[in-house]
């Protein structure tokens, strides 16, 4: 995006470099010895791009936000392994909480979402420190129960942390955005 980026203003470096990636692009069309060679070109912000680049790209596709099914799905991968008693319920009302959410947003909620479950059964395991009694005896039948409780508090991951994570992170891509993607698909797509 940056070095193939519209500009106004000419500046020979990027000019020359443009001038050779054109060349290369075309050459990898016309040559019978790159029969099969696909080239694939990404940017968040296609409306930026030097219109002869794009000119270059035969064939557009638009890759959007997530459906609902696909949010739904990312959520329970990114989840994955991690011990939680979220229900199918829950699931389902975090895909709808999400809608807006790129994948990334979605990865960052549930980031956090394993941060703060961590945090919390670490704070946990804190107040389970054993007092320090006068009797001996007492304070290592503490020590054992400690130890032994220490063990048994897992992380657990709940919708109460999904609530508190997306109540952080909110959608990263704004409707402005959106417009100039359809605006853009519009004219190329």
């Amino acid at each position: 995006d940056s070095i193939l980026k519209y500009k106004k203003e000419e500046k020979e470096d990027i000019n020359k470099f443009m001038e050779e990636f054109l060349r290369n692009i075309r050459n990898a069309y016309s040559n019978e010895d790159n029969a099969g060679i696909v080239i694939f070109g990404a940017t968040n912000k296609p409306w930026d791009l030097e219109p002869a680049i794009i000119r270059r790209f035969r064939r557009r596709i638009y890759i959007g936000l997530p459906g609902a099914n696909d949010r739904k799905l990312l959520i329970k991968f990114l989840i994955g392994n991690n011990h939680n008693n979220i229900t199918e319920e829950q699931f389902e009302k975090m895909e709808n909480l999400t809608q807006g959410y790129s994948r990334r947003d979605i990865y960052n909620i549930i980031q956090d979402m394993i941060f703060e479950s961590n945090k919390k059964s670490q704070q946990d395991k804190i107040h389970l420190v054993p007092s320090e009694p006068n009797d001996k005896g007492a304070n290592e039948k503490n020590k054992n129960d400690f130890n032994n409780l220490e063990n048994s508090v897992i992380p657990c991951i709940t919708f109460e942390d999904f609530s508190l994570s997306i109540q952080k992170i909110k959608p990263s891509i704004d409707k402005k955005y959106f417009e100039m993607l359809d605006n853009f698909r519009k004219v190329y797509c």
